[in-house]
């Protein structure tokens, strides 16, 4: 059963359903009342199989994958509002939360931009940044990253306390600007979408592996667009690399994607626009690099998933589909009442020769023709 929760910003139920079928509809291609249709039927604890045969002129004839991919999309909407309510709490809590930030959260429903624009928020495990900022150079960071001057080791003796030399110093702040500049989600983003577009996946065997890897020789050098590869070849490699066989990397122009970076953050010339730049090599290099890649060989391995199912299931569907009697001329009838009983004619192939409905029961009680209609039947098409 579907269970509607509280959107925050939307003023009332009505309105609120309309919203989520917006959504799902935009992602799924389908018109919005198709969608609103098929959740309130969802909700009244109607079936999939149920809404898909006998509500279609509710829903505007969804098939039932399409019911389930509606039932599946408002699952995943509800995970994220609820994903969204703790994030909120927490940044309220922390004294975070502006209106515009709140407002931000409310109106996002990618969960990898809802997690980028948190993670600036998000309590961090003991990282150098973090370090550093125990050692108080976060204000040092915060001079350097503005660039306002230039010349910022004349300011860097006030932060060499406790016995850090002004290197150590200049090296705590350069962490803590790496790792602002990582959690800025418009490079976040931007990085993400180049390496969706553009990706090479390559693959190589790993030293004395090859008489091992003998069935992976396919991927021993190996290199193409990540996002153009079917999903055998996706699965293959990955579990060549989980065999230990494979090294398995993505490769796109670091280059250009460094030159953005610093477009990004730099700020003039000098001293600390250097080290800046030096700052954004690191936050591509430690952090960047390594969250989105993994993030895309995840994607592509959710996808490949999902299209083996898809072909797993049309193999199964064929071998479901032979004929279990052999080929034989067959005659099938789908009981019914009220709206009569369905009578379909297949060949010994299992093509479809003829098909009509009779009305043997109440209220019709067409008894003897239906038995009349069945015979002729049998004697056209040489039912076995």
């Amino acid at each position: 059963m579907l269970n509607y929760i509280d959107f925050g910003g939307i003023e009332n139920l009505k309105e609120m359903e309309k919203e989520v079928a917006h959504i799902i509809a935009k992602k799924l291609n389908l018109k919005q009342n198709q969608v609103l249709a098929a959740l309130n039927l969802l909700n009244d604890k109607n079936t999939v199989p149920f809404i898909a045969r006998y509500r279609k002129d509710s829903t505007n004839g969804l098939k039932d994958f399409e019911v389930f991919d509606i039932e599946k999309q408002f699952h995943k909407i509800q995970e994220i509002e609820k994903r969204k309510t703790t994030i909120l709490k927490t940044l309220q809590e922390i004294g975070a939360l502006t209106s515009a930030l709140k407002q931000t959260i409310i109106n996002c429903w990618d969960e990898k931009l809802l997690e980028d624009i948190y993670l600036p928020f998000k309590p961090k495990r003991k990282t150098k940044a973090e370090k550093a900022r125990e050692l108080g150079l976060e204000g040092l960071a915060k001079i350097i990253m503005s660039q306002k001057n230039q010349n910022y080791k004349g300011c860097l003796q006030q932060f060499c306390n406790e016995g850090i030399s002004e290197d150590e110093a200049v090296l705590g702040a350069k962490d803590i600007m790496a790792e602002w500049i990582s959690e800025r989600s418009f490079i976040r983003n931007k990085i993400r979408n180049v390496y969706q577009r553009e990706a090479l996946l390559e693959a190589k065997v790993k030293k004395g592996k090859e008489s091992e890897g003998e069935k992976f020789k396919d991927y021993f050098k190996f290199s193409a667009l990540a996002k153009r590869l079917p999903s055998h070849r996706i699965l293959a490699i990955l579990r060549g690399e989980g065999e230990k066989v494979l090294s398995v990397s993505l490769k796109v122009d670091k280059e250009r994607l460094l030159d953005f970076i610093k477009s990004k953050t730099l700020n003039g010339k000098g001293q600390a626009s250097d080290l800046v730049s030096g700052a954004c090599e690191e936050a591509y290099k430690r952090f960047l690099k390594p969250s989105i890649e993994s993030e895309l060989i995840n994607d592509l391995k959710t996808r490949a998933d999902a299209e083996a199912i898809k072909v797993f299931s049309s193999n199964l569907k064929q071998l479901l589909m032979i004929p279990p009697l052999g080929e034989k001329s067959i005659l099938a009838i789908d009981p019914g009442f009220k709206t009569g009983c369905k009578i379909v004619c297949l060949d010994k192939q299992g093509n479809l020769k003829h098909n009509e409905t009779i009305f043997p029961h109440p209220p019709q009680k067409k008894f003897k023709e239906s038995i009349s209609k069945i015979s002729a039947l049998v004697n056209a098409y040489k039912i076995d």
